[in-house]
């Protein structure tokens, strides 16, 4: 991993009315922060825990996407986690928890290198630093209401890991709650699965009532409604109900030699 320094961007911080253990799953979860950081749109996969895991993911930043390689290089549970990028933009990110009282001072502590080498320092200068301070500020307002409202982070399944139980012969029952149209083109589901759109997925749980005891993994092409459908699966008993991370785009993009 590259260890050159990279310049300070931003500092912010935020106090959260929930304690370190609460709070530290949600800055750690792969899932749980395309809830609440503001410009991550994709988590393609994540693989491991604690020093050394790694993550693929999209940013947006100043309307520009980026896909970006990151590894853990520090870890302390309940205390803080920093990330650093081995692959794309050069960045470094790290959260630190701050016991206060019964609250938790979150401070999050964002480094990067402006990619394009002079042109980029001059879009740096121009917009991409107020747009990383505003999307840290809103981040952390995002992180504060998850955390304060008792969210727990939803169980997810890496894509790798669903293949493996393909060829082990022990899939999950798998869900797919795109629309109709989505999941009926040609080679665009995963084979073997159920399709229950997400605005009918309410009424349609029942369904799946069947399955109660088993796996089970919602699907869409970002993970992001799929989240939504798993939390639901949870909420009503389904204890086993796990997300794709990173849904349909996951899988497409790291699929195996044939």
């Amino acid at each position: 991993m590259d260890e050159t320094p990279l310049p300070k961007c931003v500092e912010s911080s935020l106090v959260v009315n929930a304690g370190p253990e609460q709070v530290f799953p949600l800055v750690e979860d792969p899932h749980s922060l395309m809830k609440w950081v503001s410009f991550l749109r994709q988590v393609q996969w994540a693989k491991g825990s604690g020093v050394g895991a790694k993550d693929r993911c999209q940013i947006e930043i100043a309307g520009r996407k980026v896909w970006m390689g990151a590894q853990v290089y520090v870890y302390e549970k309940n205390v803080r986690i920093g990330r650093k990028s081995v692959e794309g933009m050069k960045m470094a990110s790290e959260i630190r928890l701050v016991p206060e009282g019964g609250a938790t001072r979150v401070q999050w502590v964002m480094s990067y290198r402006p990619p394009l080498g002079p042109l980029g320092s001059l879009m740096d200068a121009l917009m991409m630093r107020r747009a990383i301070r505003k999307g840290v500020a809103a981040s952390l307002g995002r992180l504060k209401r998850l955390a304060e409202s008792g969210y727990q982070p939803i169980p997810h399944m890496g894509v790798d890991d669903l293949r493996d139980a393909f060829s082990n012969g022990t899939p999950p029952v798998l869900v797919d709650v795109r629309d109709p149209e989505d999941f009926a083109r040609p080679n665009s589901a995963i084979p073997g699965s159920l399709n229950i759109p997400m605005d009918q997925f309410p009424n349609r749980v029942g369904e799946l009532e069947k399955f109660r005891g088993r796996e089970i993994v919602t699907i869409c092409y970002a993970g992001r409604m799929a989240g939504e459908a798993a939390e639901l699966l949870q909420g009503r008993g389904f204890s086993r109900a796990k997300v794709l991370l990173g849904g349909l785009s996951s899988w497409n993009a790291t699929a195996r030699p044939s």
